[in-house]
């Protein structure tokens, strides 16, 4: 379905505008493919979270772990769809564990604060043979950007614990998991493989 509504549309650009090559006719396609599956995932997450009552905490954990994604990167999954899945798992289930789950202190994050920390600052950024960070250049600054990234999250969580303790588990949680894909284990999990 994707696949040809995202033809159809390459092929219209392709009637109405002169000069586009074979490989521009590619590239067109390819990222109308993405866009538009992109598009009907983010729909279904979003009337899934409204459905469920959980809209906010989802917005929360969706812009977390994905600001996490772009600069901490780590292992990917094979397929779309096994993406989509283990990632509606992961974002639902820490909201279902946040929601839940009661912490006493924020103290007790610390530990995990540390672990994440660490990992980050041995793992990251984390590339793929697919896409891979080549420049020395990016990847300090992407490893800079993971750690200060991580610390301003955790000192957040800790501010929000007072007011919020289901946004508090929701920043802990998601920045683990996120942070987890870089590491061997993470990878080894996905059958995703590093690019050094």
């Amino acid at each position: 379905m994707i696949d040809t509504f995202s033809r159809k549309i390459t092929d219209l650009i392709k009637d109405s505008i002169d000069g586009i090559t074979p490989e521009k006719e590619e590239i067109i396609d390819y990222g109308l493919k993405i866009a538009v599956y992109e598009s009907l995932i983010l729909i279904f997450e979003f009337s899934v979270a409204i459905f469920l009552g959980v809209f906010k905490y989802f917005l929360v954990a969706f812009t977390i772990y994905g600001l996490l994604r772009i600069v901490e990167g780590g292992a990917h999954m094979n397929s779309r769809i096994k993406c989509f899945i283990s990632y509606c798992i992961t974002i639902f289930g820490i909201i279902f564990l946040s929601k839940h789950v009661r912490i006493g202190s924020f103290y007790c994050s610390i530990p995990l604060f540390i672990i994440n920390f660490c990992m980050a600052y041995i793992y990251a950024p984390g590339d793929t043979l697919e896409k891979p960070i080549l420049r020395k250049k990016d990847r300090f600054r992407l490893k800079v950007l993971s750690l200060i990234f991580i610390t301003v999250l955790f000192v957040a969580a800790c501010i929000i614990w007072h007011f919020d303790e289901v946004f508090f588990n929701i920043i802990i949680l998601v920045s683990i998991f996120v942070t987890f894909l870089l590491s061997p284990i993470g990878y080894k999990l996905t059958g995703s493989k590093r690019s050094s």
